[in-house]
Order: structure tokens, then C-alpha cells, then sequence
């Protein structure tokens, strides 16, 4: 049975299955709600009904409060942040959490485990009925099983950058990758980047990151070269970079996931794109905006559901480069900057 093997997303559009959501389940939904769904949003919420209830078949080892339960992340980043690494942090908390498995660099987001694996190899898109909300994207979720990760909490003193703490620090989180094995679609440009930054300059720290893949494990988006560092480098010379902190803090901390997070949790203010960076940014509290020009979060809206859940952050997307630009003025302008500064993270 499909429904309780993990897999790639997609599957059930094959045989019957595939008949089931094209003429019963599609056509029930949109009746019920008025939202058409694609066999893969069908698919998603199918599974995600499936995997609430699957999650009963663990409740009475649960109750018991020893360590059984092994979580292992096989897929990408995002879905590893919403789902697995909150899955895992509610199993530690509840006394069950045996080991953790994850990708390169992982450890420092699973602080808490007692112990944890790191595996080779590339992140997939796939499917783990065994991990609850684990179905990728849906309408609601279900945090029975789910626990907001300290992130904030467990990094924020660890390192000191020697920032200027009357410019409050935002945080660029830039992509440029293949993306539904075609172009890149949710990135920031180098001239949008630049009138951003010309925003922000008088008023803030500005750092900027979009790691390449020798510093994170990549998935089957290949990063690809938006030759933008060396035209913010000779027009905004003020802007530091995440990977020159990381140089200058190589022996202070693990690896670049481990800077990432004492990076990220000295910040409220942060300006991402959609995927995983964008999860990552929702992990600090404070304000998050979000270009997000295609992708399922936007039709399931999850930036009103599992976005805030994270850290109770404030995320807003925009699909307009230009909206994205009066939403820096409103949220990051003079004066909202002018209460912040007297106020602590």
C-alpha cells in the first residue's frame, strides 16, 4: 500500500489510485470547498489525513517515556525544518527520542538529541508517512506531535560578531537554483538586491547569504551563478557576507549551519525566498519577508498556518518585486528602525 511506504511525490497518479483522485477525490474537494486541486495537491492531502492517523499506532509506546523512536531525514531542507526537526524535538522532550539521522552539517539544528547520525549523500523529495505533517504541503496541520524547536533561544549568545547595536541587523537570504527542473523562478536580482539594500543602508547592519553548494548539501536543485557578490561588493562596500563570517569564525564553530543559526539568531528582521530559506528565516521570531513568486505554499497559505508556528514569526510573501520593496519601507524604514534599536532581541 502506497500510502504507508516512503516515496517519491507523485506515485499515486499511477493506476488506480490515480483514477481515485481524478474522479472521486479532485472533484469532492473543489465541491466541498471550492478549491481545484492537481493530482499532486490531491495526492498531498490524502496522505496527510493518512499520516495523522498512522501516528495512533505509536500511541502506546509514546505513553511510556523511553527512548525508541529513531527519526531520519532523507528529504529537503524545508520539509526537514516543518516537519522532522519538530517531530524530533517532541519525541525528546517526551522522553521517546532515541537517535536523530540526518545530512552533513545537521547536528547543531538537532542540539538536543543523544545521538545523532550524519549520512552522505543528497537531499531527495520524498515522502515519510511516519513523520506526521510529513505529506509536504496542505491546508492545516496537525502539532500533536510537533514541537517549536529553541533555535532563538539555544544560539543567540554563542558568538559574537561585534555589531553595531544601533543599526538592528537584517538578513538577505537569497537563491538562485534549477527549480521544478526548469530556470530559476524565486531568487532576488542583483538590481532589486541593490535598490533593497540602498533602502536599508542608513539605518541597519546588512548581511547577506546565499551559501553555494560547498558549503551546504544540496538537493536536486543544482545552485546555479547570479554573479551578484562581486556587484554588491563594489557598489554597497558595508554589506557583510555569511560565508566571510563563517571565514573569520571557522574555529568557533562547527561548520556553516552552525554560524547560520548564531548568525540568524541575533536577528529579527529578515527578507528571504521562498523554499527552504525561507523556513530557516521563520525560525527567529521578529518579521519575515517573503518573494515567493511560485510554489505550493502560496495556494495552501502557509505562511498564515506552519510559518508562524515555527517561532511565532510575522511572514508576508509578495510576488511583486515592487510590493516586496514597499513592504522593506513599511516594516524596515526609519521609523519602525527607531523603536527597534531601543529595544532588545
Amino acid at each position: 500500500m502506497r500510502l504507508v511506504q516512503k516515496r517519491k511525490p507523485g506515485s499515486f497518479s499511477e493506476g488506480i489510485t490515480g483514477k481515485v483522485l481524478r474522479k472521486i477525490i479532485i472533484p469532492a474537494y473543489r465541491e466541498k470547498t471550492g478549491k481545484k486541486l492537481n493530482q499532486l495537491q490531491a495526492e498531498w492531502i490524502v496522505q496527510g489525513y493518512f499520516n495523522r492517523l498512522w501516528q495512533y499506532r505509536f500511541a502506546a509506546r509514546d505513553s511510556r517515556a523511553r527512548p525508541y523512536r529513531e527519526v531520519a531525514c532523507e528529504c529537503e531542507f524545508g520539509p526537514e525544518l516543518k516537519y522532522y526537526l519538530p517531530y524530533a524535538y517532541w519525541h525528546h522532550l517526551n522522553g521517546t527520542l532515541k537517535r536523530t539521522v540526518s545530512f552533513a552539517g545537521t547536528a547543531p539544528f538537532y542540539f538536543f538529541s543523544p545521538d545523532h547520525v550524519e549520512r552522505p549523500g543528497q537531499r531527495k523529495y520524498f515522502l515519510d508517512p511516519n513523520i506526521p505533517n510529513s505529506e509536504d504541503h496542505n491546508f492545516s496541520y496537525v502539532y500533536r506531535r510537533w514541537a517549536r524547536v529553541p533555535l532563538k533561544e539555544t544560539y543567540r549568545n554563542v558568538l559574537n560578531f561585534g555589531f553595531d547595536r544601533d543599526k538592528p541587523l537584517v538578513i538577505i537570504s537569497n537563491k538562485y537554483n534549477i527549480e521544478w527542473e526548469g530556470h530559476p523562478v524565486n531568487f532576488l536580482s542583483p538590481e532589486i538586491l541593490g535598490r533593497m539594500i540602498e533602502r536599508l543602508t542608513p539605518h541597519h547592519t546588512i548581511v547577506y547569504n546565499r551559501p553555494g553548494d560547498g558549503l551546504i548539501v544540496v538537493d536536486r536543485n543544482d545552485v546555479q551563478e547570479l554573479r551578484e557578490k562581486d556587484f554588491l561588493k563594489a557598489h554597497f562596500p558595508h554589506v557583510l557576507f555569511a560565508e566571510e563570517l563563517f571565514a573569520a569564525k571557522t574555529q568557533e564553530v562547527t561548520g556553516f549551519n552552525h554560524l547560520q543559526l548564531c548568525l540568524y539568531a541575533q536577528c529579527e528582521r529578515f527578507i528571504s525566498v521562498q523554499g527552504g530559506n525561507s523556513v530557516l528565516a521563520s525560525y527567529f521570531g521578529g518579521t519575515n519577508l517573503i518573494y515567493q513568486r511560485q510554489g505550493n505554499e502560496i495556494f495552501f497559505g502557509e505562511l498564515n498556518t506552519i510559518y508562524p508556528q515555527l517561532a511565532g514569526t510575522s511572514c508576508h510573501g509578495f510576488s511583486d518585486y515592487e510590493l516586496l520593496l514597499q513592504a522593506v519601507d513599511r516594516h524596515y524604514g526609519a521609523s519602525a528602525t527607531a523603536s527597534a534599536v531601543t529595544r532588545p532581541l
